[in-house]
């Protein structure tokens, strides 16, 4: 009680620095800072850490693993150089590029949980299947996915087929966007992850690239 009181009637400005602890602040970053600098020094040419070597690889997933910040900001650069020199589009978010030879469930998690997409860039999309020679249901999950009625609103106007035959052809989706682009997948040699991975990152593409034409940042 007589702490409060002598908070409560204490004169104006006086002790305020007391909870501020300025001067352990002081001291604790002149501790660090030799630390820091030893850390920035000796990360240039650790073996521990996996430098940006994939200049020439846009299909790379290095970029993905995290990584001490300045680090990070470096294989950025380059996944966005390797884009550029195959004709690739720019990196979703700053971080996804549009096609990749793995995708990591682990490190590719916040496109693959994307549960309701979206079909309104979408032309037409044609599921071919033969469940009686191939023995993959990614055809018929993606089919599952893509049939909703949430997502089906999202572009009443987009065309989906699915064609159930028997033959020895591979199981087959094709995808066509109003844009012209043709995105073909053979689901014998891919999983519903890499399938569900590559048909979202074309729509966040797309919508990046319409927000930044109406914000006028595409010229």
């Amino acid at each position: 009680m007589f702490r409060l009181t002598a908070e409560v009637f204490r004169a104006p400005g006086k002790n305020i620095h007391k909870g501020l602890n300025i001067q352990w602040k002081k001291r604790h970053t002149k501790q660090v800072r030799n630390g820091q600098a030893r850390l920035k020094r000796d990360l240039k040419k650790s073996d521990k850490i996996i430098h940006p070597q994939h200049k020439e690889e846009p299909y790379s997933a290095k970029h993905l693993t995290w990584y001490p910040k300045t680090i990070q900001k470096k294989l950025y650069m380059d996944s966005q150089k390797a884009q550029w020199r195959a004709g690739l589009p720019n990196l979703i978010g700053k971080r996804f590029p549009r096609f990749l030879n793995v995708v990591d469930p682990v490190q590719c998690n916040p496109i693959l949980q994307i549960k309701k997409c979206t079909l309104k860039h979408c032309a037409s999309i044609s599921i071919t299947t033969s469940p009686w020679q191939s023995g993959s249901d990614v055809a018929f999950e993606f089919w599952r996915h893509i049939t909703s009625l949430e997502v089906r609103t999202t572009n009443v106007k987009c065309d989906i087929k699915f064609d159930v035959v028997n033959t020895k052809n591979p199981d087959t989706i094709t995808i066509k966007f109003i844009d012209g682009e043709t995105l073909i997948f053979e689901t014998n040699h891919l999983n519903f992850d890499e399938v569900w991975y590559h048909f979202n990152t074309s729509n966040l593409f797309r919508n990046e690239a319409a927000e930044k034409k109406a914000a006028g940042q595409m010229f």
